[in-house]
């Protein structure tokens, strides 16, 4: 149970991540974007942050540049999340269970083991 909550975590974060590019600025030429992290240095969703910025970086060919915050140098969770809307981080990696502070239908996802996969929580969300 421990690797499917992991990957639940990993999951949810790289969903955090596709949230966040969706609702920044738009990318230009030559732009480099802040990476806000919140979790402990270390950790599977710290990890994943750090690939996802590590392949970003390679892949982007000096277009663009994503500086990643480990830690909470930024502030907590929710702190990271208003810095985002603020605009002045672009990007936040996490589970999307913290977003339940503006959209309460997220907290479902932090139900935990609700749902045996992830086909049967997109069954419950489009319910």
């Amino acid at each position: 149970m421990l690797a499917c909550k992991s990957t639940r975590r990993f999951s949810g974060a790289l969903a955090g991540i596709l949230a966040g590019v969706l609702f920044s600025t738009l990318v230009n030429a030559q732009t480099t974007l802040t990476f806000g992290g919140s979790d402990a240095i270390g950790s599977l969703l710290d990890r994943a942050n750090k690939k996802f910025t590590d392949l970003v970086n390679e892949r982007a060919e000096g277009k663009l540049k994503i500086n990643f915050i480990q830690g909470e140098q930024l502030g907590n969770d929710v702190q990271v999340i208003e810095q985002m809307m603020q605009g002045s981080v672009h990007l936040y990696g996490d589970v999307l269970g913290w977003y339940a502070n503006w959209v309460k239908d997220f907290a479902i996802l932090n139900w935990g083991f609700t749902f045996r996969d992830n086909d049967h929580m997109q069954t419950f969300l489009e319910s």
